[in-house]
């Protein structure tokens, strides 16, 4: 398990299994890499969300995590954005679409994610609207990305 400290102090008796990492580190696993961003968190105010990057070979994926902002994430240019489109517990789906189009071109392929009672289809749709050259896809429960093998 890798995640921050308020969340592997719960798991210390797992020992070597659980490994801290913080906001800008990097930890490295066969031919992947992870980078950690520190962003705010939505639900749990003194408690901070990691956001990740993921690197294997030219291949990267960025997951926000449970962020109501998204300053300084990416670090990189990324191949696919998860992105919580919520807004009761992460980011609402217009702080979303503002982090999306502010990124630099080209966009990632997007995975809205943590919808709660949002419309992942809308909100692509309302994506698409903006920048119709961007993919944006809601895959159903264990479907994988097509052309990300």
């Amino acid at each position: 398990m890798i995640g921050n400290e308020q969340v592997t102090g719960k798991f210390s008796r797992f020992g070597e299994q659980v490994r801290t990492v913080g906001d800008g580190e990097s930890y490295e696993h066969k031919s992947s890499s992870f980078t950690f961003a520190k962003l705010e968190h939505g639900l749990f105010k003194g408690f901070y969300n990691l956001a990740v990057e993921v690197h294997i070979g030219d291949f990267t994926f960025a997951h926000c995590g449970d962020a109501v902002s998204f300053t300084g994430f990416p670090t990189s240019t990324v191949d696919v954005l998860a992105i919580p489109i919520g807004g009761a517990f992460t980011a609402t789906p217009k702080k979303a679409l503002d982090m999306i189009l502010n990124l630099p071109d080209p966009l990632p392929t997007i995975v809205p994610m943590h919808w709660l009672l949002r419309s992942p289809e809308g909100f692509c749709k309302t994506l698409h609207n903006a920048r119709p050259h961007v993919d944006c896809i809601v895959p159903t429960n264990g479907e994988p990305l097509e052309g990300f093998d």
